[in-house]
C-alpha cells in the first residue's frame, strides 16, 4: 500500500504467490508482470504485459490473472529469458521486439567469449575486442542490428568508492541505435563490490536483475560470481 503525505492511501499494489513462487505482480495502475519457473522453481522467464491493464477493482487472485494474461496479446509485453548453470543464473536476455507468439525476436547470434589470464581480462564480442588488460568492473557494450559494437565502456565497481553511481550515469545516458541492437553486460571478479541501488534500478530498466543487488556489502565484496547478459533493446 502506497500512502500520500496526508496519510490517504495513493494505490494498492499486488503480489500473487504459487505457494512459494511469485506469479505475477499488479501495480496500483494495473500494470501485470508474469513470472514462470521451471521443474526446479527457477525463474525462467518474466513478462511484463504492455498493451492493457488489469481491473484493480476486481479480484485480484491467480486465477483471475492466469485468465486475464490467457486473453492478452503475448507480443504486446516486454519479456525477459533466465538460464542457470550450477543453481545460479548464467544469462538474462531482454527482449522489447517479440513475434505473434510473444517470443523474442533475435536478428541472429552473436559470439562472446571472456578470458582472464597474467596480464588480465579480454573480453571479444564477434571480431571486436572490447576489453583488454587490467579493466576491472562492469563492462557495457553496445551492439546495432548488424551486431557491430557501437560503444563499450568498463566502468570501475571494483576499486572506485563511487562506481555504482558512476555505473547508474553511464547507463541513465547510454544511447541505443534507432533500429534496434543489443546491450551485452559483462563483468569482472569483484564487480559487485561498490555496486549501488541506482545502479540496479539502471540495470533493471533493461530487464537485467541479479541477487547481489540486493545482498549485504559485506556479501558483495566476497562473491566470486560473474554476471553475463544480453538485453535485445
Amino acid at each position: 500500500t502506497r500512502y500520500a503525505a496526508d496519510g490517504s492511501v495513493e494505490g494498492i499494489s499486488h503480489a500473487v504467490y504459487d505457494g512459494r513462487l511469485l506469479r505475477f505482480t499488479v501495480s496500483a495502475t494495473g500494470s501485470v508482470t508474469e513470472h514462470t519457473y521451471n521443474g526446479v522453481g527457477e525463474r525462467v522467464s518474466t513478462r511484463v504485459y504492455t498493451g492493457a491493464v488489469f481491473d484493480t477493482a476486481s479480484t485480484v487472485d491467480q486465477s483471475a490473472l492466469t485468465g486475464w494474461t490467457a486473453s492478452q496479446s503475448k507480443q504486446q509485453s516486454i519479456l525477459t529469458d533466465f538460464t542457470y548453470a550450477r543453481g545460479e543464473v548464467a544469462t538474462q536476455t531482454r527482449y522489447t521486439r517479440l513475434d505473434a507468439n510473444g517470443q523474442g525476436i533475435v536478428v541472429s547470434d552473436v559470439t562472446v567469449s571472456a578470458s582472464t589470464d597474467a596480464s588480465g581480462r579480454s573480453v571479444t564480442v564477434g571480431n571486436t575486442e572490447v576489453v583488454s588488460g587490467a579493466d576491472e568492473g562492469v563492462t557495457i557494450t553496445v551492439l546495432d542490428a548488424q551486431h557491430q559494437v557501437v560503444s563499450s565502456e568498463t566502468i570501475d565497481t571494483v576499486t572506485k568508492g563511487n562506481g555504482g553511481t558512476l555505473l547508474a550515469n553511464h547507463l541513465n545516458g547510454l544511447v541505443v541505435p534507432d533500429d534496434g541492437g543489443k546491450v551485452l553486460i559483462s563483468t569482472s571478479v569483484g564487480w559487485a563490490t561498490n555496486f549501488s541501488g541506482k545502479a540496479a534500478l539502471a540495470l533493471k530498466a533493461l530487464g537485467v536483475e541479479h541477487p547481489l543487488f540486493t545482498s549485504p556489502a559485506t556479501e558483495r565484496a566476497a562473491s566470486d560470481t560473474l554476471l553475463v547478459a544480453v538485453s535485445e533493446v
